[in-house]
C-alpha cells in the first residue's frame, strides 16, 4: 500500500503535467482535445487520415493542432493559407519535421520532400524552378492539353473509374515533364510504384504510428540512444521490418526512373523531351525525386 507521502508525490506529479499541458494547449491553435499523455492517438485513423482531418478541419478553423503521444502537429486546411504560410512566408516555414521512421529508416530523408532547410534543399528548388520557367509554358501547355484530352476521353468511356483516370492524369502529366517518359495505362509499372509510394510516405509519417517517433533519439548531451538500431526480433520494433520493406519503394523510385530515361533519352528525345533532363552536353543531374 503507498504511503501517504508517496501518494501525494504521485497525485502532484500528475497535476503538474495536467496543468503544464492544458497552460501549453492554451497558447497552440484550437483542435479536437485528446487524453492526457497519448493526446488524439485514439482519434487518428491509421488510412486516409486526410478525411478526418478536413472534418477536424470545417469544425476548428483552418489551422489546428493535434498531439500524437507526444508529438505535435499543426494542420492547415486550407489553400489560402497554406500559400500564405508555405508560400509567401517561405523563409520562416519551410523547413521539415525529423521524420526517423519516413526520413532515415524508410530512405525519404534525402528527397525534396523531406529534405531540411539548407543548401542541398535551396540547390534541388533552383533546379525546378529553371526547368519550370515561363518562357516553357507553351511546351508544358501542349503536354497539359494532351493529357487532359485523354483524360476526358477515358473518363466518357468509363466513368466509374474516375479515381484511377485523375491518378493516371497527374503521375502522366508529372513523368512526361519530370522524365519524358509516357504512361500509357493504370497498369504501367512507374504508375503503380508511385501509387504504393504515396501510400507507403503516409503511413510512415502518420503521428504516434511508430515507436522510433515516439522514444528520444538521443539523451539529451549528443549520445545516441540507438532505438532505431534495435534488431528486429524485439518486441515493438516491427516499424524495422516495415521500414526495410517500404526503402525498397524508395530506391526503385528513386533509380529505375531515372536510369531508364537516361539509357532511352537520345532515342526519344524528339518524340517526349523532359525539361529536367534537357540540359547541355548531355550532362544528366539527379535530383532527389519529387
Amino acid at each position: 500500500m503507498l504511503s501517504p507521502i508517496l501518494y501525494t508525490a504521485c497525485l502532484g506529479t500528475i497535476w503538474a503535467a495536467l496543468y503544464f499541458s492544458s497552460k501549453r494547449r492554451r497558447s497552440l491553435p484550437p483542435g479536437p482535445p485528446g487524453y492526457p499523455i497519448i493526446g488524439n492517438t485514439l482519434q487518428i485513423p491509421e488510412d486516409r487520415q486526410w478525411i478526418t482531418f478536413a472534418e477536424w478541419g470545417r469544425k476548428y478553423g483552418k489551422i489546428m493542432y493535434i498531439s500524437a503521444l507526444g508529438q505535435d502537429t499543426i494542420i492547415l486546411s486550407s489553400p489560402d493559407v497554406v500559400t500564405e504560410l508555405l508560400e509567401n512566408r517561405g523563409s520562416m516555414y519551410s523547413d521539415r519535421p525529423t521524420y526517423h521512421m519516413a526520413g532515415e529508416l524508410v530512405g525519404y530523408g534525402d528527397t525534396i520532400v523531406l529534405l531540411p532547410n539548407g543548401n542541398r534543399l535551396r540547390a534541388s528548388r533552383k533546379l525546378v524552378a529553371n526547368a519550370l520557367t515561363k518562357r516553357d509554358s507553351a511546351v508544358l501547355a501542349g503536354i497539359y492539353e494532351d493529357k487532359v484530352l485523354n483524360f476526358l476521353s477515358r473518363l466518357l468511356e468509363t466513368p466509374k473509374e474516375f479515381s484511377e483516370h485523375i491518378q493516371l492524369l497527374v503521375a502522366s502529366a508529372v513523368l512526361q515533364i519530370s522524365h519524358g517518359y509516357n504512361v500509357r495505362n493504370v497498369n504501367d509499372d512507374f504508375l503503380r510504384i508511385a501509387r504504393r509510394a504515396n501510400h507507403e510516405y503516409h503511413m510512415s509519417i502518420a503521428p504516434g504510428a511508430w515507436l522510433v517517433e515516439l522514444i528520444p533519439q538521443s539523451d539529451g548531451y549528443g549520445r545516441d540512444l540507438a532505438v532505431r538500431y534495435i534488431p528486429d526480433w524485439v518486441p515493438g520494433a516491427g516499424f524495422k521490418r516495415k521500414a526495410r520493406n517500404w526503402r525498397k519503394t524508395v530506391e526503385w523510385l528513386k533509380n529505375v526512373p531515372y536510369d531508364t530515361v537516361k539509357m532511352g533519352a537520345p532515342q526519344r528525345a524528339s518524340q517526349s523531351p523532359s525539361h529536367f533532363f534537357s540540359v547541355p552536353c548531355n550532362t544528366y543531374v539527379r535530383l532527389p525525386f519529387l
